[in-house]
């Protein structure tokens, strides 16, 4: 954590806590996949919304960028300076905003805003298949321990379903969607789709708003929001 240890009964002090900001929140638990249920965070709200007129918040979107591959911990806000090799990684440290936190050299603008964020260094998984860990990292939820034995398999319309799914199936249906997903279906590199991208047991009913084209450019236009008849070309 950025300013401090978090306690063994933070989740439940979470629970409890009637006056709980986002950065409080990050530091207690985090969102669904660091291990806080949705009923949770809302019960928090609605104390918070209670207690102080609406102070839980005022932020209405997350944006979760899932780097699958992407870079190791002790090459970015984990640097470990003081560890040995090669947990320390090769990359330099340096400080940052917050007195006491160093990140890797390679983040020099984000290290100037350190103090605006709750980095979670605490995160862990027992699995070491990068298909069936993806599960707990999207949902907070883990397959048994009795899967890992069988390495890479599809995920199962059974499995529980990501935040994006649990918040699309609890809010009223709206003219912008409540879930997006940018950038194509992750997958390992024999093809084994990763889990906790599908709605899982909530069903298709909550499935994403897939955007999987090429952004870049001047003039985009987005073809999953295109209108679905077209007039037919004027042949010349």
């Amino acid at each position: 954590m950025a300013n401090s240890p978090i306690s063994p009964s933070g989740c439940r002090d979470f629970r409890l806590n009637a006056r709980l900001h986002r950065r409080q929140a990050l530091r207690l638990g985090g969102f669904i996949g660091m291990g806080l249920a949705l009923s949770d965070l809302f019960r928090a709200q609605a104390a918070a919304d209670s207690a102080d007129k609406g102070t839980f918040g005022r932020s209405k979107s997350v944006i979760m960028l899932y780097l699958h591959g992407g870079h190791a911990q002790q090459e970015t806000w984990d640097p470990k300076p003081d560890g040995p090799l090669p947990q320390r990684g090769e990359f330099g440290a340096i400080a940052t905003s917050v007195t006491g936190v160093r990140v890797s050299e390679l983040l020099p603008r984000c290290a100037k805003i350190v103090d605006r964020l709750a980095i979670i260094r605490s995160m862990s998984h027992a699995n070491a298949n990068h298909v069936q860990a993806a599960l707990p990292a999207m949902t907070g939820h883990a397959h048994p321990p009795s899967q890992q034995s069988r390495g890479d398999f599809p995920p199962s319309a059974t499995d529980f379903p990501p935040f994006g799914a649990v918040l699309s199936s609890l809010r009223k249906p709206a003219a912008l969607p409540t879930w997006v997903q940018v950038g194509p279906i992750m997958r390992r590199f024999n093809g084994t789709v990763l889990h906790g991208q599908s709605p899982g047991f909530l069903g298709t009913k909550s499935s994403p708003l897939t955007v999987d084209q090429d952004l870049r450019g001047a003039d985009v236009r987005l073809a999953a929001v295109a209108p679905a008849w077209r007039p037919s070309a004027v042949l010349r």
